[in-house]
């Protein structure tokens, strides 16, 4: 018997007014928009301990403090920081103006090699900064591969050495990055990992491939057997169509699969 998959496709445009805000000094048009917002990967190497290791502290605003505080992340010896802009793309500025600030904190200024790219795979190198809170000019990297007006989504940071810094919070310490330059995105409904949960709702926004996953986008076991969700789908084929006008729509299809499952929705394997 085969299972029958029930797929809706939809887009979603949202408009947001923003507001210009002022972080160190550096005016930003979309005010807190324009800060990175999700964690790709985080290889600190060596050097960094807790409560310095937090990739999540460079997403956002930029929030510092005090040293001992830990709301910034270190890099380590040669380590690396790569994250997502999703309700907004840095892009060219057609001028000369920083497009991308850094927001590096500390007394020692340890500088951060810096890439950009629009899929998380392929990387322009667009030079580093050096320490405190730097912009770039993503613009003077066109002769490298920068494409005017192209929207970049992900950004690699990457500690560069020598540093003066040492345990616990060896390398370049990052407090925010920003795409003044901003672009809005296409598309907020975002699926970076591709399992079927949005990055907005997905709790595991780096799940593997082939995985299984529940509603948040996380691994889970304790999972249907095949037979099972036959059966689930066979029932909404049979009884699902609630108010009898021979047609089973989307909410009469969820209320017979919740039934049918236990009010327990079932994993979904992410291919």
């Amino acid at each position: 018997m085969k299972i029958i998959y029930l797929a809706i496709s939809f887009s979603i445009s949202i408009y947001a007014l923003t507001y210009a805000e002022e972080f160190g000094d550096v005016n930003f048009p979309e005010g807190s928009v324009s800060f990175a917002d999700i964690v790709v990967s985080y290889s600190p190497t060596a050097g960094v301990e807790s409560p310095f290791n937090d990739p999540n502290q460079a997403l956002g605003p930029p929030n510092y403090t005090s040293r001992e505080s830990g709301d910034y992340v270190a890099l380590g010896d040669a380590g690396t920081l790569i994250v997502k802009f999703t309700d907004n793309s840095l892009t060219t500025s057609g001028d000369e103006t920083l497009d991308l600030w850094i927001f590096e904190i500390g007394s020692a200024v340890e500088p951060t090699e810096i890439a950009i790219s629009t899929d998380g795979m392929n990387w322009i190198n667009v030079g580093h900064v050096g320490g405190s809170t730097s912009g770039i000019d993503i613009d003077s990297y066109i002769d490298n591969g920068v494409i005017p007006g192209e929207k970049y989504t992900y950004v690699l940071l990457r500690d560069k050495l020598p540093h003066q810094s040492g345990r616990p919070f060896t390398g370049a310490d990052i407090d925010a990055i920003g795409a003044i330059s901003s672009s809005s995105s296409d598309n907020v409904c975002i699926d970076f990992d591709k399992d079927g949960v949005i990055d907005e709702w997905d709790q595991c926004p780096d799940t593997k491939e082939g995985s299984w996953i529940n509603s948040s986008g996380c691994p889970t076991t304790g999972l249907y057997t095949e037979e099972q969700m036959n059966q689930m789908v066979s029932s909404i084929l049979l009884w699902g169509d609630i108010n009898g006008d021979n047609k089973i729509s989307l909410i009469e299809a969820i209320k017979a699969l919740r039934v049918a499952s236990g009010i327990t929705e079932p994993a979904i394997k992410n291919e």
